[in-house]
């Protein structure tokens, strides 16, 4: 692994540092000034995978691995402080921008969390908000094969197709809550793809609101 600094990274990478952190999607949380002063911070390169990682005061885990042969994005890990809220959305929003800018293909996601075992963790609830879907054929049938039994059970009405559907229908986040698990996702930045969709109706929504 090599440290990457403002000097050698568009040598290395062909990508400029500002760049490489803006693909991270970090400027929808933090400028670059307030950067400057975070708690922690190490990008390397290895050859072909960049791996950025920070804490900061709103922060508390923030791992992204970008592939610049591949142009695919994996978000490692993302936990908040708790300082402050609703960092989540802003977060995807910048790096879905940054990403397809530069010509990326898609963005991958571990969709961590169970009401049973982890608490802290959401993400199983929040990136099925946001246009990630599904990645894993076993994974979406499990959802499947839970949505069959809430139904057999009286929970809901309807079986769900996707988690989007279903996060977005009444009492729907809370029911995921009780009864979800952890999943693999990813977001495709084609043209015409369900994430790019799934992103402008909330963010239309968020601005009606």
């Amino acid at each position: 692994m090599e440290r990457l600094t403002h000097r050698n990274c568009k040598i290395k990478t062909g990508y400029s540092l500002e760049e490489i952190l803006e693909l991270s999607g970090i400027y929808g949380i933090h400028t670059q000034e307030e950067l400057e002063s975070c708690i922690y911070r190490q990008i390397d390169f290895d050859g072909s995978r960049v791996s950025i990682e920070f804490e900061t005061n709103l922060l508390e885990e923030f791992q992204v691995r970008i592939d610049i042969h591949t142009k695919i994005i994996k978000d490692e890990s993302f936990k908040s402080t708790g300082i402050k809220n609703g960092l989540s959305f802003p977060w995807v929003c910048a790096q879905v921008d940054a990403a397809l800018k530069h010509g990326f293909h898609n963005i991958s996601i571990d969709a961590f969390g169970d009401s049973k075992k982890w608490k802290k963790y959401t993400g199983y609830i929040v990136w099925g908000k946001y246009g990630f879907l599904m990645s894993d054929p076993q994974d979406i049938e499990d959802f499947q094969n839970t949505m069959r039994k809430l139904k057999s059970e009286g929970i809901i009405d309807t079986e769900f197709e996707t988690l989007y559907d279903l996060l977005c229908s009444k009492d729907g986040c809370g029911i995921w809550q009780e009864h979800g698990k952890n999943w693999l996702g990813e977001f495709s930045l084609k043209a015409d793809s369900d994430s790019l969709r799934i992103l402008d109706e909330v963010k239309n929504l968020k601005k009606r609101t």
